[in-house]
């Protein structure tokens, strides 16, 4: 279930599998936010860290930011 808190998760969970109480749910500790985890991928990938001006960096990412998209597109209540 994804939700801000323990009793709207278990709600969620309710609605699938009624017989469910608080205590069957377990919050996922290891859990990384998809904008900051979007780019530990190329990074660990082409070694950006150690050689971040490195050909493959350059050529994949030639850019230093990271756009994805238009600020419009994001509504300001989104979460994870």
């Amino acid at each position: 279930m994804v939700a801000e808190t323990a009793e709207e998760a278990l709600k969620l969970a309710q609605e699938k599998a009624p017989g469910l109480t608080a205590a069957d749910l377990e919050q996922e500790s290891d859990c990384l936010d998809t904008w900051f985890s979007s780019w530990l991928w190329p990074i660990s990938l082409f070694n950006g860290i150690l050689d971040p001006d490195n050909s493959e960096i350059k050529y994949y990412y030639p850019t230093s930011d990271l756009v994805t998209g238009p600020r419009h597109h994001f509504s300001s209540g989104w979460h994870e």
